[in-house]
């Protein structure tokens, strides 16, 4: 009886361990993107030479992201979203969303947790210069 209570013992202390070290790629890029912040990006942005005007907050709670900014002069909204939440993972699918009578918006680009929106003509090099942020 006691060999039956330390082999479940043991049995028990390897699932645990196995399940511990279930890691997907997908969780390994994103643990890249949490050191930086939205104002890391933008300053980047801002220092390419691909995104100008003045800045405005954008409706990060109309659009359910964590925070987000715009750009008029360079046609952009750009949100932080948490990576779990639907909102995120439609705009990463390349689905349109749209809530309370505004929309539809898509993603044009998608970094990490980062999304950008375009609400007009948006250049190349700064879709280029997104995607690229943290590298």
């Amino acid at each position: 009886m006691k060999k039956k209570w330390i082999v479940m013992i043991v049995v028990s202390m390897l699932a645990v361990l196995f399940a511990a070290c279930g890691k997907d790629s997908k969780d390994s890029a994103d643990d890249q993107k949490d050191g930086t912040t939205l104002e890391d990006l933008e300053s980047y942005l801002l220092d390419e030479g691909v995104l100008s005007g003045e800045k405005a907050e954008a409706d990060a709670e109309l659009m359910r992201a964590e925070d987000g900014v715009k750009y008029e002069n360079s046609n952009v909204e750009i949100y932080e979203y948490d990576i779990n939440s639907d909102t995120y993972n439609s705009l990463a699918e390349g689905a349109s969303i749209g809530f309370d009578n505004a929309g539809p918006f898509s993603a044009k680009a998608v970094n990490g947790k980062y999304v950008l929106i375009a609400t007009g003509e948006v250049s190349q090099e700064l879709v280029d210069a997104f995607k690229n942020f943290n590298r």
